[in-house]
């Protein structure tokens, strides 16, 4: 008898709507989005050169860059499983502005937002917000992503510590 309840139950349960998550299919189309459309474009590993770190000398740095969550975000994994691995996430939001989120080795997160860009291939992100910035106040301030073709791209990386700030630059080129 027991054993006959839980399967009833299971079935019952298994027979109940899913509530809380969207149908992608009924989901309502958004306007078009060449910036994100762009960046989307560039999901793959990537390798190249980094420059304007601290001892001003060049090093090599990788990337990986998904399109997760149903394709409403972009997630780019810089320096996957190394030492100052971090992820940024970028994603739209109302009106058109695109937003990311970086988790950064500096142990804070800082949010950024881009307008939406004249240029889909040059899009600039400026800090707006953060989380954990009092214990780790050096944060990212900017990040401008140049998408000059579908096997290249570049990031430029803008962080702030103590009222200063020192841009690296990274030169991607896909890995095919």
């Amino acid at each position: 008898m027991k054993h006959g309840f839980l399967a009833a139950a299971v079935v019952a349960l298994a027979l109940v709507p899913r509530t809380g998550l969207a149908d992608p299919v009924k989901a309502p189309a958004e306007p078009p989005s060449p910036a994100f459309d762009r960046l989307r474009s560039l999901a793959g590993e990537w390798e190249g050169t980094g420059a304007g770190s601290a001892d001003g000398k060049p090093f090599q740095t990788r990337a990986r860059i998904q399109v997760v969550s149903g394709g409403s975000a972009v997630m780019i994994t810089t320096d996957p499983g190394g030492k100052y691995e971090m992820v940024t996430l970028i994603h739209r939001d109302d009106g058109g502005a695109l937003l990311a989120t970086h988790y950064c080795a500096a142990k804070n997160q800082p949010r950024m937002k881009a307008a939406t860009p004249a240029d889909p291939g040059r899009i600039a992100f400026e800090f707006i917000d953060g989380t954990n910035l009092a214990a780790y106040p050096g944060r990212m301030q900017r990040l401008v992503l140049l998408t000059p073709g579908p096997d290249r791209h570049v990031q430029e990386w803008t962080y702030r510590a103590g009222g200063k700030d020192s841009t690296d630059v990274f030169d991607m080129n896909r890995v095919k």
